[in-house]
C-alpha cells in the first residue's frame, strides 16, 4: 500500500507538525499576566512569619482578609539555603535578592554608638571589614557573612536591595524587633532582623526604630514575658512612611510565638499563636489604615511554615494591584512566586534599577478572583510531596540494591531456576515502570493531596500494572523495557508540552521547596528521559526489519524529545542540549552502520554549541519577564565574556562534588555497576550478550555516554548518574535471560547503504 520513501515522508512531516505545535502549546501555559498597573511613591513591607494558609482560616486576620479581597494572593516558596531558615537568614536573603545563609549574629543588629567591649558597634564592624557602615544601625554578624559568601560567582552580595536604593536615590527603613528576653531556661537573644532587607552591602541600615525600649513592653499574655508595643509600632511605621520609600515593619510576635512553641505544650502553644496572630493583623490594620493611597503593602512570611516545608501566603494591596493571584516569571505557575522575586519587586514598583544577575524577576497579577482554594491545595500539595520525596526515593534505593546485588550472585552462580523467572522478570519491569507512575498518578487528584503511604502504594501498584500489561508483548526479550521506554517518553515529552502540570511536586519532579526550578524538565527528569530514549531507539532498530526506516524513525524521535527538553518554552533544559544533542547524534551515526571517528565527535560537539547559541539567541528574543535561565545566562555571558562559561562550569562541579559525598542517590551507583560488570565483565560475555555493530551494543554505550556528558553538565551529577546508570542492569538482565535460554534474538546492525532503497 506504501513505500518506504512515503513511510518516511510521513513520518517527518509528523515530527515537524509537532516540533512546530509544541512551542505554541508550551507558550499558551504561561500564566496570562500583567505588571503592577501604577507607580507607588512608596511600599510598606509587612513581616508575619511563619504564617501558613491554614492561618487565615482561624478567622482571627480580618485586616488581612479585607487585603486579600481587595488585592492579590499568591504562594510564596520561601526557601533559603537553609531547609528550615530562621527569620535572619530569610530577611537576609530577601534583601540580597538571592538564596544565602544566615548564620550567628546575623539577626544582631545595633545602634551605631553602642558599647561594644569598649569600642563603639560601628567601629567594631568596621575593624572587622575595612568599610565604615553608614546610617543609625550595624549588622554586628556582618563580617563573620562577609567571609562566609566571599565568592565572585554569587548570584548576589548582602545588602543588594539596599544598595540598589541608595544608587536610585531613595531611603530604607526597619521597624520592630523579635528579642526574646532571658527566662529560667534561655539566656535570650537579640532578633532584629526586619532590617537585614534595607541594610547596605558595608553592613549598614539606614534608619529605623529597632531597640526593645522603643518596641517591646512587658506582658503576661506575650511569650516569654513580652510583646510588641502596638502602639510604639505603629507609630513608627507611619514616621517612617513619611520620610523613607521603603519601610519594613516585623512587630516581632509571631516569631516569639514560634519560638515558644517549641517548649509549650500543644494547646497553650496554640492560644498564644492565635493571640499573637491577632494582635499582629491589628498593627497591621492600623498601618494600612494611616498609609497613603500611593503605598503598595507586601504581607510576606520569609520563613517557611513549619517542618515538611509548606509556601508560605503573600499579599500585594495598593496602587495599581488588581484583585486576583501573584504570579512570578520565575515560576511560571499559575499564584507562585519565591522569596527571590520580592527585591526586584520592590525596585521595579519604585522605578529603580534592578541590579543584573539576580536569579528573581518581579512578580506579575492574575486579574480574577484569587481562587484561594487551588492555592490551599497546591500548600497541602507541597507539603505532601516533601513528607514522600525522602522515604519513597530510599524505598526505591533499597529495592533497587536488593534487587540487583541479588540477580549480581544469582548470574554468578550460573544457576537459573526457572521457577522464578517470571517473578524475577515482573520485579525487574516494575521496578523500571515505578518512575513513570509517580508521574502518571499526578493525574489522579485526590492522591496528590493525601497520605504519604496512599502516593507511595498508588505508585508501586500502577509500577506493577505497567510492567504486567508490558511483559505481555512476547517478540522479543527487549520488547516490555521497549514499551515501558516508550510510555515514559511520551509522558515526559507531553508534559513538557503542557506546562510540566505532572512534574510539579512529583517524585522525580520539582518542589517549592527547592526552589531552583518550577517548570520545565529538572536534572532528575532529564536523566530517565535521556536513558529512555536511548535505550528505545536500540530496541527500534533491533525490531524493526526495515533498518533504513527504523534509523529515519529513530532520527525524528531524536529531534522530538530535543525540541522538548531544550527550547524555553518547553523543557528549558539546557543540560539536555548539552548532553543529547552530541550523544544523540553520534548514536544515529553508528545505528546507521557508519564508523564512529574523532571527526565525528568533533562535528557533534559543533553541533551542540551551534544548537545552544540558536536556543539562547531565541530566548533573548523573547520579552526579558519570558526568558528561561538559558536566555539570562546568555546575557550575563555577553557581559562578562567566556569567563562565565568557566565559573559556571567550576560552580557545577562543585556541587557535583557536595553531592557525591552526601547524596542518598549515591549508593545506587556501585550496584548498578556490581551487576554489569559479573556477565560483562567477569564473565567475559559482552561479545555475545552485546554483539558488535548490534543496536543494543549501541544503545548501550549510548547511556554510558550521555550519564559521563550529563554529570559533567549537570549541578545534579549524582542523581543524574544514578537514574542514568538505573535503566542499564534491567536492559542487561533481559538480554541474559533471553540468551540463556538458547534465542538467538540479538544480531548486529546491517549497514545502511541506501537512505531510503525502495
Amino acid at each position: 500500500v506504501t513505500s518506504p520513501r512515503l513511510r518516511v515522508g510521513l513520518v517527518v512531516a509528523v515530527t515537524l507538525v509537532l516540533c512546530l505545535v509544541a512551542p505554541l502549546l508550551g507558550a499558551a501555559q504561561v500564566p496570562e499576566t500583567s505588571p503592577l498597573g501604577a507607580r507607588p511613591r512608596r511600599v510598606l513591607v509587612f513581616g508575619m512569619q511563619p504564617l501558613s494558609f491554614d492561618d487565615l482560616d482561624r478567622g482571627i486576620t480580618p485586616n488581612l482578609q479585607r487585603l486579600i479581597d481587595e488585592g492579590s494572593l499568591g504562594a510564596l516558596s520561601a526557601r533559603t539555603v537553609t531547609r528550615t531558615p530562621a527569620d535572619g537568614e530569610g530577611y537576609l536573603s530577601m534583601g540580597a535578592g538571592a538564596r544565602l545563609a544566615g548564620g550567628g549574629l546575623v539577626e544582631t543588629v545595633l545602634p551605631m554608638g553602642d558599647d561594644v567591649g569598649g569600642i563603639t558597634a560601628r567601629q567594631y564592624v568596621a575593624s572587622l571589614t575595612g568599610a565604615e557602615p553608614a546610617g543609625e544601625y550595624v549588622v554586628m554578624g556582618g563580617p563573620a557573612l562577609l567571609r562566609r559568601i566571599d565568592d565572585p560567582q554569587a548570584a548576589s552580595v548582602p545588602g543588594a536591595l539596599g544598595d540598589a536604593l541608595v544608587a536610585a536615590g531613595l531611603e530604607g527603613a526597619a521597624v520592630g524587633n523579635g528579642d526574646q528576653p532571658a527566662t529560667y531556661t534561655s539566656a535570650g537573644y537579640v532578633s532584629r532582623p526586619a532590617a537585614l532587607v534595607v541594610m547596605t552591602s558595608d553592613m549598614g541600615v539606614p534608619a529605623g526604630h529597632l531597640t526593645p525600649e522603643e518596641m517591646l513592653e512587658s506582658s503576661t499574655d506575650g511569650p516569654f514575658g513580652v510583646r510588641a508595643n502596638a502602639d510604639a509600632v505603629v507609630g513608627a511605621a507611619i514616621e517612617e512612611l513619611d520620610r523613607a520609600e521603603v519601610v519594613v515593619v516585623d512587630p516581632g510576635d509571631l516569631s516569639r510565638a514560634a519560638r515558644f512553641s517549641r517548649s509549650a505544650v500543644p494547646d497553650a502553644a496554640d492560644t498564644m499563636w492565635e493571640r499573637s496572630l491577632a494582635r499582629s493583623d491589628e498593627m497591621l490594620g492600623r498601618i494600612v489604615e494611616a498609609v497613603d493611597d500611593d503605598t503598595l503593602v507586601l504581607v510576606v512570611s520569609v520563613v517557611p511554615s513549619g517542618y515538611p516545608f509548606r509556601p508560605t501566603p503573600l499579599v500585594a494591596w495598593g496602587p495599581g494591584v488588581p484583585q486576583g493571584r501573584i504570579t512570578s516569571p520565575s515560576t511560571r505557575q499559575s499564584g507562585v512566586s519565591t522569596l527571590t522575586d520580592l527585591a526586584p519587586t520592590i525596585l521595579d514598583a519604585l522605578g529603580a534599577d534592578v541590579p543584573v544577575g539576580l536569579p528573581g524577576s518581579a512578580v506579575r497579577y492574575e486579574p480574577g478572583p484569587a481562587d484561594i482554594d487551588q492555592l490551599r491545595t497546591l500548600d497541602t500539595d507541597t507539603m505532601v510531596r516533601e513528607e514522600t520525596y525522602g522515604p519513597l526515593s530510599n524505598r526505591y534505593i533499597q529495592v533497587f540494591t536488593v534487587l540487583y546485588l541479588a540477580l549480581a550472585l544469582l548470574v554468578a552462580s550460573r544457576r537459573r531456576p526457572r521457577a522464578w523467572a517470571p517473578w524475577i522478570r515482573g520485579a525487574v519491569l516494575a521496578l523500571l515502570a515505578f518512575p513513570v507512575s509517580t508521574f502518571l498518578i499526578r493525574l489522579v487528584e485526590v492522591l496528590n493531596t493525601t497520605a504519604t503511604w496512599a502516593q507511595a502504594v498508588a505508585a508501586a501498584v500502577l509500577a506493577v500494572a505497567i510492567g504486567v500489561a508490558a511483559g505481555r508483548s512476547t517478540r522479543s526479550a527487549l520488547s516490555p523495557l521497549g514499551w515501558i521506554a516508550g510510555l515514559t517518553v511520551a509522558v515526559i515529552v507531553v508534559d513538557s508540552w503542557t506546562g510540566s502540570r505532572l512534574h510539579l511536586s512529583s517524585w522525580l519532579g520539582y518542589s517549592l521547596h527547592n526552589a531552583g526550578r518550577f517548570y520545565g524538565i529538572p536534572n532528575t527528569t532529564f536523566a530517565v528521559l535521556g536513558a529512555c530514549t536511548l535505550l528505545l531507539a536500540g530496541i527500534m532498530v533491533h525490531h524493526s526489519p526495515r533498518r533504513t526506516e527504523a534509523v529515519w524513525k529513530v532520527g525524528c524521535l531524536f529531534v522530538l524529545v530535543v525540541v522538548s527538553a531544550g527550547l524555553p518554552m518547553l523543557g528549558a533544559d539546557v543540560g539536555s542540549l548539552v548532553t543529547l544533542v552530541p550523544v544523540f547524534g553520534l548514536t544515529l551515526l553508528a545505528l546507521s552502520g557508519r564508523r564512529v571517528r574523532l571527526r565525528s565527535l568533533l562535528l557533534a560537539g559543533l553541533a551542540m554549541m551551534a544548537l545552544v547559541t540558536a536556543v539562547a539567541a531565541l530566548d533573548l528574543a523573547r520579552p526579558e519577564d519570558q526568558r528561561s535561565h538559558l536566555g539570562r545566562f546568555a546575557d550575563q555571558v555577553m557581559d562578562d565574556g567566556p569567563s562565565a562559561f568557566l565559573d559556571t562550569f567550576t560552580r557545577k562541579q562543585e556541587a557535583n562534588a557536595r553531592l557525591a559525598q552526601s547524596s542518598q542517590w549515591s549508593r545506587m551507583v556501585p550496584v548498578a555497576l556490581a551487576f554489569l560488570a559479573v556477565p560483562l565483565l567477569w564473565q567475559r560475555r559482552h561479545r555475545s550478550l552485546l554483539p558488535l555493530g548490534s543496536p543494543t551494543r549501541i544503545a548501550f554505550w549510548a547511556v554510558v555516554a550521555a550519564t559521563v556528558l550529563g554529570f559533567a553538565s549537570n549541578d545534579s551529577g549524582p542523581i543524574v548518574i544514578a537514574l542514568f546508570l538505573a535503566h542499564l542492569p534491567p536492559f542487561v538482565y533481559l538480554v541474559l535471560a533471553d540468551a540463556d535460554r538458547g534465542d538467538p534474538v540479538l544480531l548486529p546492525a546491517l549497514p545502511v547503504a541506501d537512505a531510503l532503497r525502495p
